[in-house]
Parts: C-alpha cells; sequence; structure tokens
C-alpha cells in the first residue's frame, strides 16, 4: 500500500495501474499456473488493480502540497454496456477506482 512517503512534496501526481503487468504477476499468474486460481483470472486482476487505484487516491490525499492528481483511467464497459459486456475487467477497474 502507498503511504503518504511515497509521494511526499508532490505537488502534481500522474497515476496509472498497469492491468496487464498484475494479470502476468505471480499474484495471479502464478497463482492460476499453480492451481490455487481459477478462471477467469481476469476478476482477481480487477480485485488488485481496484485496490491500487484506490491506494493511489488515498496516499495522495494525505499529500498537502498537492495541487493535481491525475489518474489514468478508463470508461466501465459494464455500465456503458447496460451489463452486457461483463469480462471487460481492465477498463472496469480503472474506472470504479
Amino acid at each position: 500500500m502507498l503511504t503518504h512517503s511515497a509521494f511526499k512534496g508532490a505537488n502534481y501526481i500522474f497515476a496509472y495501474t498497469d492491468f496487464s503487468g498484475i494479470v502476468r504477476g505471480p499474484e495471479v499468474m502464478g497463482k492460476f499456473q499453480a492451481g490455487e486460481l481459477a478462471a477467469p483470472i481476469g476478476s482477481e486482476s480487477y480485485r488488485i488493480e481496484l485496490q491500487q487505484g484506490k491506494n493511489i487516491a488515498d496516499a495522495a490525499a494525505t499529500v498537502p502540497e498537492l495541487e493535481r492528481l491525475v489518474y489514468s483511467a478508463l470508461p466501465g464497459v459494464k455500465q456503458l454496456s447496460g451489463g452486457k459486456y461483463l469480462q471487460v475487467f481492465h477498463f472496469d477497474a480503472k474506472a470504479e477506482a
């Protein structure tokens, strides 16, 4: 989890969460390959990316000097499609965060 010290003294923050890095990482792909995580692995990646986005916002909120936080996000496909598309995890995690 990010802490105040991660952004200490920052006036501007540009933040981005890397869904593909999460999917390929040991917390998701490693567990999937070991049989500890069932498909679709995107749902676990979604959970992790959503938490990362929240951690960024929480940490940025503690920086008194901060003038602007820019969070690179995507639109929520599940919401925009009226529930038609339910597994566009990399869009929806960023949108919810």
